[in-house]
């Protein structure tokens, strides 16, 4: 019996759509894995005292949370953080960002957190993965593509700070590239490990795709994929490519692209650097635009730099558990937390390209109603207390 290729193509497209719901279901699982007997571990010594945010100066708060207090108190209401957690967990929305903060901006474990927060283990990581799971949640569509930011305004304005860098087009508004992220290798009771291999980098990691704008802030990020994947395939089963060309456009709607390295080609919505054809060379002109280009395009590798940087979590693999804890919500929930940094303080990319993020409520769209709100909010959490300091 003949099988034409219409019916082989959907089976194959089938076979990919049924192995990508089986990826995602095992990245964002919770402790599904088979939890082998270990050697009994004695409790650890711990206070149970009330961590309050009140308690630390800003200096403590920069250095260990990446943010100021009024900056954790802001950032608690406009990322929704909630007060609370499965098992009826409870934590104040200041203190369950704090230990998100805390854990992420250094590769801690669990019981390195106890002697701060005065928390057990079970607390801690009830508060800190039910956080990362929520802002997964609510903020993936923002981090995927943000209508509100990325307006023909807005992405005109990034296309001439390019231009005044040198790129010939001007029609330039953002540099794409692809990332990995290297994991504990799954144990072959909980998922395929398969799925998570890269034979490119010969580890285990999940994918993520991201576009940089010249301002520093990751405009959009898809992911994870798996191991396996490719930034041209990448690119193509995320959508991002629908998104550019149905919605990167100025004033006038003229098609808007990003640019990428020699993994992209040059298609709708993005640029691709040349590449040499068999037995034909680059001309002279094509690699003097290839390597002026790739000095520019270094701007989305700041962008990957800053995130490990300040969230150095992301960068020890033994904490990243694939079927223990939501390892694909950790990477993106330390680019989110780096976009709000990044409108706070800037970004290298932005010093260098000589532009300037949106601010902090610029970012998440804050009305002037609720701008007149939020600052009420934030004088009240600090004046009462210290209304209780001089009645004490």
């Amino acid at each position: 019996m003949l099988v034409s290729n219409s019916d082989t193509t959907a089976v194959t497209l089938l076979h990919r759509k049924q192995r990508r719901q089986h990826f995602l279901a095992a990245m964002l699982s919770g402790p599904t894995a088979i939890i082998h007997e270990q050697p009994y571990k004695p409790p650890l010594d711990y206070t149970s005292k009330v961590w309050s945010l009140h308690d630390k100066s800003n200096n403590w708060c920069r250095e260990f949370l990446r943010f100021s207090k009024e900056q954790i108190c802001e950032l608690s209401v406009l990322l929704e953080i909630p007060d609370h957690f499965e098992g009826r967990y409870c934590a104040p929305p200041t203190t369950a960002l704090a230990v998100v903060c805390f854990r992420l901006s250094w590769p801690r474990r669990f019981k390195d957190c106890v002697s701060e927060f005065g928390r057990e283990r079970g607390w801690l990581c009830r508060v800190f993965n039910g956080v990362c799971t929520h802002l997964y949640e609510r903020f993936q569509a923002k981090l995927e593509w943000d209508y509100t930011l990325l307006n023909p305004a807005r992405l005109r304005s990034y296309c001439s700070k390019t231009y005044e860098r040198g790129e010939p087009s001007g029609l330039v508004w953002g540099f794409i590239d692809g990332t990995h992220q290297s994991i504990c290798r799954p144990r072959p009771e909980t998922c395929n490990q398969e799925l998570f291999y890269s034979g490119h980098k010969h580890d285990h990691s999940l994918q993520f795709l991201a576009v940089v704008t010249p301002d520093g802030l990751v405009a959009s990020m898809y992911g994870p994929f798996e191991g396996r994947a490719g930034d041209w395939g990448m690119f193509k089963e995320s959508g991002l490519q629908e998104k550019i060309t149905g919605f990167a456009k100025d004033e006038e709607g003229e098609q808007l692209y990003v640019y990428g390295d020699k993994a992209f080609y040059l298609e709708q919505g993005v640029i691709g650097a040349y590449r040499a054809q068999r037995h034909v060379g680059l001309t002279t002109e094509e690699l003097v635009f290839n390597t002026y280009m790739a000095k520019q395009r270094m701007s989305v590798e700041w962008g990957f730099g800053k995130i490990t940087q300040y969230f150095e979590f992301n960068n020890l693999r033994k904490n990243m558990k694939i079927g223990l804890s939501p390892a694909g919500a950790y990477y993106f929930v330390s680019t989110l937390l780096t976009n709000c940094h990044t409108c706070y303080y800037g970004s290298k990319t932005g010093f260098a390209f000589e532009c300037s993020p949106p601010s902090i409520r610029e970012y998440f769209h804050i009305t002037e109603d609720e701008d007149e709100v939020l600052n009420m909010y934030i004088n009240h959490f600090f004046s009462a207390v210290d209304f209780q300091d001089l009645e004490g």
